[in-house]
C-alpha cells in the first residue's frame, strides 16, 4: 500500500543549502530545500516547486495554492514547445510557483500540500542546525572559485528525523568540481576531508 507518511526523511547540509530528502526504494527524492544565504525555502513535488522568502510564509502560501490553479494552467499552455520546460508564476512578497508544462496542476497542488505537512514540524530544527555550521564566507568562496575556475562543494553533515526530531551527524567532506568541457566535469576528492560521522546534540 502506498503511504508517503511512512517514508524515512533525512537532510544533507551541502555548501549553503539544506536538502531534505525522502528515501524511496533505491533513490532519494528531494522534498524541500533551505538556503542559508537568503533564508528562502522551497517545497518540491512532481512537476514543480514553490518558493517563499521565509518559513513563516509557507503555511498561508501553501493554503492559497488552489487560487492560482487556473493561472498556472494558462501559463503552462501559453509556453511554445521550443521554450523552457518549466514556467514560473512570480507573485507578491517574493513568493513563486514553478511548474513543468506537462504538470497535472491539481495533483501538483495536492502533493505540495502533503509534503508541506510532512516537513512543517522539521523545518525549524533544520534551520537551527544549519545556522550553527561554520562555513566559509560566501564571498570568499565565490571569488576564489572564479579565480581558480573551480567550485568547492562541501558536505557538512547529514541528519535523520527520528520520532519527529533531527539527529545530526557532522561529516566534513569536500570535493573540487572543474568544468573540463561542455557538460563535462572533473571531480577531485580533497585530501584531509573528515569523512567520519559523529552524532551532534
Amino acid at each position: 500500500m502506498k503511504n508517503d507518511e511512512r517514508i524515512q526523511l533525512g537532510v544533507k547540509f551541502i555548501n549553503y543549502t539544506a536538502f531534505i530528502v525522502a528515501r524511496k526504494k533505491d533513490r532519494e527524492v528531494v522534498y524541500g530545500e533551505i538556503c542559508f544565504l537568503s533564508g528562502m525555502i522551497t517545497i518540491k513535488a512532481t512537476g514543480g516547486w514553490v518558493t517563499v522568502p521565509k518559513r513563516a510564509d509557507l503555511v498561508p502560501f501553501v493554503a492559497s495554492l488552489p487560487l492560482y490553479a487556473d493561472r498556472l494552467r494558462n501559463l503552462s499552455r501559453s509556453k511554445a514547445s521550443d521554450e523552457d520546460v518549466y514556467c514560473t508564476l512570480e507573485l507578491a512578497l517574493l513568493n513563486s510557483i514553478t511548474v513543468s508544462r506537462s504538470a497535472d496542476i491539481s495533483q501538483f497542488i495536492k502533493q505540495i500540500g502533503k509534503r508541506h505537512r510532512q516537513l512543517e514540524h522539521m523545518l525549524a530544527e533544520v534551520e537551527t542546525v544549519g545556522a550553527k555550521i561554520d562555513r566559509r564566507p560566501f564571498r570568499e568562496d565565490f571569488e576564489e572559485g572564479n579565480r581558480a575556475g573551480t567550485r568547492l562543494v562541501t558536505l557538512y553533515g547529514r541528519g535523520l528525523f527520528v520520532d519527529g526530531h533531527l539527529l545530526f551527524y557532522h561529516e566534513h567532506r569536500g570535493v573540487l568540481v572543474e568544468e573540463i568541457g561542455r557538460g563535462r566535469f572533473s571531480v577531485t576528492d580533497l585530501e584531509g576531508s573528515n569523512k567520519s560521522a559523529t552524532p551532534m546534540p
